[in-house]
């Protein structure tokens, strides 16, 4: 192995994954599953917190050898139980119901070797659109679609909000939008993507 090789092995940066889920068993393994293609690339933590399904949503998650933690309470309760448990320095929030593009990690690898230690934020493409200004249509960032941020950040904007008052709607609005950068990582909803077949 060259030693540029092995600097890139050795500088691996570390990237929990948190998952919100309830009830996610339909859309589940397809998630858990593009999320492997980043072990490459980061050290992958992967947790399922989950608020309380009663489908097959657990056995899944264990299946995938993701960490699963039973987290009732709401979104909120969800995403801070899994930051305490995570242990990587970048997080991604993610829903159970997005398909990401091939070549994703790779992309977001590049902005965080490019963000060094500025607290720069990143999302996935959203399929929410809104009307904008002269009639164009903008994408509407959401947390759901893969928000990534440095941990110490998640756990400043959870200290800082009640519980139950941070949502996957609101969080993105909590960051400086000069620092949030849209990555096309993900394709689209799975949601969108069975309604687009009936």
């Amino acid at each position: 192995m060259s030693n540029q090789a092995r600097k890139s092995v050795k500088s691996k940066p570390s990237l929990g994954v948190i998952l919100p889920t309830l009830n996610d068993e339909q859309a589940l393994p397809q998630v858990l599953q593009g999320l492997r293609e980043a072990a490459c690339l980061f050290e992958l933590d992967v947790i399922v917190a989950d608020g309380g399904s009663t489908d097959c949503t657990v056995d899944i998650a264990q299946r995938h050898d993701a960490r699963v933690l039973e987290a009732e309470g709401g979104w909120q309760a969800q995403v801070a139980a899994g930051c305490r448990m995570l242990w990587g320095q970048w997080v991604m929030i993610l829903g159970g119901n997005v398909v990401f593009r091939p070549g994703w990690s790779a992309n977001l690898r590049l902005f965080v070797d490019a963000t060094g230690e500025y607290e720069f934020a990143a999302h996935g493409r959203s399929q929410d659109q809104v009307r904008g200004p002269f009639g164009f249509l903008h994408a509407v960032p959401a947390s759901h679609v893969g928000l990534v941020l440095r941990r110490s950040q998640l756990e400043t904007l959870l200290q800082r909000k009640r519980p139950g008052t941070l949502t996957d709607a609101n969080l993105i609005d909590q960051l400086d939008r000069k620092r949030l950068i849209q990555l096309p990582y993900i394709l689209h909803a799975v949601a969108d993507e069975q309604a687009d077949a009936a």
